[in-house]
């Protein structure tokens, strides 16, 4: 077979033309390996996978890719503390049933002192 891609004769590899992480099931067998593995690594296939638009519809689809899962683009949230912009006052996220749980931490040492920090900011809230 002739690789559409390099030209060279070599063995067929199948490769999607959409990726199936996107729901692709259109396969072809006119691409070699090394071209599919090119265009399924960091080029093609991958940034068009990652693009914020395809990860949100993967999501909202429940698209699995070569690995079975559906992205999670809150885990990276849940994983470190939020940025606020006040010194040493900490916001993590955390799943619940139903929904995530927002805990706003003030400074070990908070003594109504820190500016931009209110008390009662200080709970645990659930977003659904």
């Amino acid at each position: 077979m002739t690789c559409i891609i390099c030209r060279a004769e070599k063995a067929p590899s199948p490769e999607h033309v959409i990726p199936r992480a996107l729901g692709g099931s259109f396969v072809i067998r006119r691409v070699c390996r090394e071209c599919n593995n090119a265009l399924g690594a960091k080029n093609i296939d991958q940034g068009l996978i990652e693009h914020n638009a395809s990860v949100e519809r993967r999501v909202a689809l429940q698209l699995a890719g070569n690995r079975g899962t559906v992205p999670d683009p809150i885990g990276d949230a849940i994983s470190h503390s939020i940025a606020t912009g006040i010194p040493d006052v900490k916001v993590r996220l955390s799943r619940e049933s139903g929904g995530y749980r927002v805990t706003v931490k003030p400074p070990p040492h908070h003594n109504g002192t820190v500016p931009g920090f209110h008390e009662r900011a200080y709970r645990e809230r659930s977003i659904t």
